[in-house]
């Protein structure tokens, strides 16, 4: 682990790729790069880049199959359309059958709650609908106190065999920590499977990258400072791999000097307040993304040495002392702006 102390950071410029649509992003004139963004799946941006021989007609087509994809596997897993697993799950207290999609994200989500002792919790739906960050509206102690006891993963009731996930009455899921991820995995593991050589996906920040770049280099992702959050303060290479960062400069108001933002600690019910910001690198965009958010909460002392016990899983910390630390696999990939 390494960390060193902020002191003032320089304009840097970020890109993923530079090319326009249907040019070649190499001397090789056969593969030509294709992006699109998408502003209807997920409540956020979703940025789509491909890199392929296909000819135009072929990777629009892909392009649009993908985004039909992503916006089908979020009508199963997003807690906020009514037809959802999620919410059918929220509304009953007997057994639900759900999709093998839920179910998988579910088990993993439940795996994670156990491995970072419930600093990542699916079942923090009563506490979220707490806070309105357009109102500025948190939550008061009678409040917290009236719901928290509705926040317990272990009472998550999953039943693999027969495809059915139960909830105590009143208890809630929300699998906004970890389903934006999966869904990125899986819209390039689509991407991938329609013949496309090389993708990118890239949903409000969680990214998901194939390969490496058409030229053989790393993709090179930048990462936001978290105090002036228009300047990057570092670089970060992957390959074939996800990145997502937690930040508490998304989502968020301030109020009386302090910030209330969207992480919030399951055991208090409170933004978490020992981190700024957190980017973790995993094999998946799901794995990136739930840990991100443990992390964030866990603080960086527990999430560095939590991230070090997991094989193939890099993380770098802003904490909330303006400290930058960083685990030992980013020593030769992180460049520090």
């Amino acid at each position: 682990m390494r960390y060193l102390r902020v002191g003032l950071l320089l304009v840097a410029i970020f890109f993923l790729v530079a090319c326009s649509n249907g040019q070649s992003p190499t001397n090789n004139p056969d593969l030509k790069e294709y992006t699109e963004t998408y502003i209807d799946i997920m409540d956020t941006l979703v940025d789509v880049r491909i890199v392929t021989t296909m000819e135009s007609a072929e990777a629009e087509s892909v392009l649009t199959a993908v985004k039909a994809e992503m916006q089908r596997l979020e009508a199963i897993l997003s807690a906020h359309l009514p037809d959802s697993d999620v919410a059918k799950i929220s509304a009953s207290s007997e057994p639900v059958s759900v999709s093998p999609h839920t179910l998988n994200v579910v088990n993993t989500a439940l795996q994670y709650a156990d491995l970072t002792n419930g600093t990542f919790d699916i079942t923090l739906a009563p506490v979220l609908d707490l806070y309105d960050f357009g109102e500025k509206r948190f939550p008061d102690e009678a409040q917290l106190a009236d719901n928290l006891p509705l926040v317990d993963y272990t009472r998550v009731e999953v039943d693999t065999d027969r495809q059915t996930i139960a909830l105590p009455k009143s208890m809630r899921l929300d699998l906004g920590g970890i389903a934006k991820g999966y869904i990125v995995d899986r819209a390039v593991d689509f991407l991938l499977a329609n013949g496309v050589e090389y993708a990118t996906v890239n949903a409000g920040g969680d990214i998901r990258v194939s390969g490496s770049k058409p030229d053989g280099t790393p993709w090179r992702i930048g990462i936001k400072n978290p105090n002036e959050i228009q300047h990057l303060f570092a670089v970060i290479e992957v390959s074939d791999s996800a990145i997502v960062t937690s930040g508490d400069y998304e989502r968020y108001f301030e109020q009386d000097g302090i910030r209330f933002h969207h992480i919030i600690d399951p055991a208090t019910g409170l933004p978490g307040n020992l981190c700024k910001s957190v980017t973790v690198v995993a094999p998946t965009a799901e794995l990136a993304d739930l840990l991100s958010t443990a992390i964030f909460v866990m603080g960086p002392e527990e999430g560095l040495a939590l991230a070090e016990s997991l094989d193939s899983v890099e993380a770098l910390i802003w904490d909330a002392d303006d400290e930058i630390h960083w685990t030992s696999g980013l020593e030769d990939r992180l460049e520090l702006r």
